[in-house]
């Protein structure tokens, strides 16, 4: 018996198939052990009867593959070691498998999904291209200029945060619109000259240790006429705590004092 010729011909038979509705297993053409490849043009999608045939097939032709053997003796025993046939296969296959008929949302093609996927998942879509397709369709996109680069480019408007003007293109535009944000130019009040610092240092008054230093030097003293001797004197502001002091001396303080009580 020509067991090759059986072989090419269920072959051919399941590449020339129209209707792909249903429960299929992938086979490779040329065993992997003889030398089979992964690429499309050595896989044919088999039904679970064809499978265990072709398998079948394979040892007869080549019964001294150990590897052939090995394939063939999976389908046929249970891990009990309980003998089936191809129609007992099948059945099991298709109860382990069930499949359940849908069209496809997008382009209305009618597909077959396992039940428990369907179950998890709601399956919608045939394809992932089709699950692309129709979110794209779906999505209300915003074109932009980029802050960094001046590039064009769209974002899905789901992805719009509120209050934010300025974006950027790319993540590498983004740290550095993130770091440039990030900064913010004051005045020194020593010098008058502008100094950029992180927003988190916005209070800053200085550009300089020396600029707050020689600042400090300046205004941490107060001159006033003391009210009872009318000389002019310097304090710190740090004694009188803010406020203008009115004697120069505790003892013109005293005496102030001993003049209002007398009047």
């Amino acid at each position: 018996m020509n067991y090759k010729k059986i072989y090419d011909s269920i072959i051919f038979k399941a590449k020339n198939r129209t209707s792909d509705v249903g429960y299929f297993e992938s086979h490779h053409i040329i065993p992997k052990c003889l030398g089979g490849s992964n690429d499309t043009e050595n896989l044919v999608n088999l039904t679970p009867e064809e499978h265990y045939v072709c398998h079948q097939l394979l040892v007869k032709m080549y019964p001294k593959n150990r590897s052939i053997l090995y394939a063939a003796n999976m389908m046929c025993c249970n891990k009990r070691g309980q003998k089936r046939n191809n129609k007992l296969y099948g059945w099991l296959r298709r109860q382990l498998y069930q499949q359940k008929l849908l069209n496809c949302k997008e382009c209305g093609k009618e597909f077959s999904v396992k039940k428990s996927r369907f179950k998890r998942e709601k399956t919608k879509y045939c394809s992932h291209e089709c699950h692309v397709s129709n979110v794209k369709n779906r999505t209300n996109y915003s074109t932009f200029n980029c802050k960094i680069c001046d590039v064009k480019f769209t974002i899905p408007s789901s992805h719009l945060n509120e209050g934010v003007t300025e974006r950027a293109c790319s993540k590498q535009c983004g740290i550095k619109l993130k770091q440039l944000n990030a900064r913010v130019d004051l005045v020194c009040l020593n010098c008058n000259c502008s100094f950029n610092v992180i927003k988190s240092k916005k209070e800053s008054k200085f550009c300089s240790l020396e600029c707050c230093r020689a600042y400090k030097s300046k205004e941490a003293w107060v001159i006033f006429n003391c009210s009872h001797c009318n000389i002019e004197s310097k304090k710190l502001k740090s004694w009188s705590k803010g406020d203008v002091p009115k004697f120069c001396s505790f003892k013109c303080f005293n005496d102030e004092r001993l003049k209002n009580k007398t009047s």
